[in-house]
């Protein structure tokens, strides 16, 4: 709640799910978050609530209930966000967390840290063998995103017949720059397009076009601050 209050006073955007359990107060009435009710049609937004019993921010509180989530979602934004944020574009953007979540799944198995058994106790090398694994982690990500990605997510990967949190894909972009690295069809182009990225790098240009991963205009609309000072990246 202290960090929402923050974001509020520096005229930040912020988006995040709430705890049920959390004691808000709309309309005179003191309840718990997971109390708000949702509608069957849509998200529903529940504006000018103070959320948390000591810290009382005021917020907006979007409740949506999906018929394949086990309970709804209760999305805490900034109040007065209506003008910026309709309630169907805040779930649509809190969807693309999928993406970023599978992503740290895929950080933490036995292929990224987990299990990771170091003999090295000097904070400084520490630092460096951590350097390396994000460094290379980035190059993953970066191959899974370009064209040569493309083409073997549409070799490897099994789509869902139905959209799961909006999107029918079942790997990350890392988890297709690694299948591309181990399998012999794909192993020649993957070496090349890390060649590619790392003499993109090495010459300081970008390695993915920018409109790789652009915002939608709607949610870049709603990094302006209220006054016309400027944009600034929502807090998540």
């Amino acid at each position: 709640a202290r960090l929402l209050g923050r974001c509020r006073k520096m005229g930040r955007l912020f988006l995040l799910r709430g705890r049920g359990g959390t004691r808000v107060e709309h309309g005179g009435r003191t309840l718990k978050l997971k109390e708000l009710p949702a509608t069957p049609g849509g998200p529903v937004r529940y504006a000018h609530t103070l959320y948390h019993a000591h810290q009382r921010v005021p917020v907006d509180v979007i409740v949506y209930h999906d018929r394949a989530f086990a309970e709804p979602w209760h999305l805490v934004v900034p109040a007065d966000s209506a003008a910026l944020w309709s309630p169907p574009e805040i779930v649509a953007l809190y969807r693309e967390r999928m993406q970023i979540e599978q992503s740290f799944r895929d950080f933490k198995t036995h292929l990224g840290l987990r299990g990771l058994r170091l003999q090295v106790r000097i904070a400084e090398r520490m630092g460096r063998l951590l350097l390396a694994f994000c460094l290379a982690y980035a190059l993953l990500l970066f191959l899974g995103a370009t064209p040569e990605g493309d083409a073997a997510r549409q070799d490897l990967e099994v789509p869902r017949r139905q959209p799961r949190h909006g999107t029918t894909r079942t790997q990350s972009v890392l988890s297709i720059a690694r299948m591309m690295l181990s399998h012999p069809r794909h192993a020649p182009d993957a070496f090349s397009a890390l060649a590619r990225l790392l003499t993109r790098l090495a010459r300081g240009w970008a390695v993915i076009p920018q409109s790789t991963f652009c915002l939608p205009p709607w949610h870049r609309a709603a990094g302006k601050v209220r006054g016309g000072k400027g944009c600034r990246p929502p807090c998540f």
